[in-house]
């Protein structure tokens, strides 16, 4: 968990995602859709995966919202989501997870 001030400071990358070249879907990404690419990205880096209830972990959310959640990531084109597989970031997805996070 991020205390305050980390929190402020990565919440300030948001929407700069630098020469990332964005659809025009993903250009106005909600905060909660970049916590989730972000969620997607940190728990992939860790277990080489990720599932949607390691994603309901990580945000402290029901799976049922991770599902939505990646249905609409999904159809921006930032995921690839496999029922009972998991999730993987596409590049974009990838792209604006990694500014977010770092």
């Amino acid at each position: 968990m991020l205390n305050a001030a980390e929190d402020n400071e990565r919440r300030g990358k948001r929407g700069e995602y630098g020469g990332c070249h964005r659809s025009p879907a993903a250009k106005n990404l909600s905060r909660k859709a970049e916590d989730y690419l972000e969620a997607i990205l940190n728990v992939s880096l860790e277990k080489g995966y990720a599932k949607t209830r390691d994603i309901a972990k990580e945000l402290g959310v029901c799976p049922p919202s991770v599902v939505e959640m990646f249905i609409k990531l999904s159809k921006l084109g930032l995921i690839e989501y496999r029922k009972y597989e998991g999730v993987i970031l596409k590049p974009e997805g990838r792209e604006i997870a990694t500014v977010i996070k770092y």
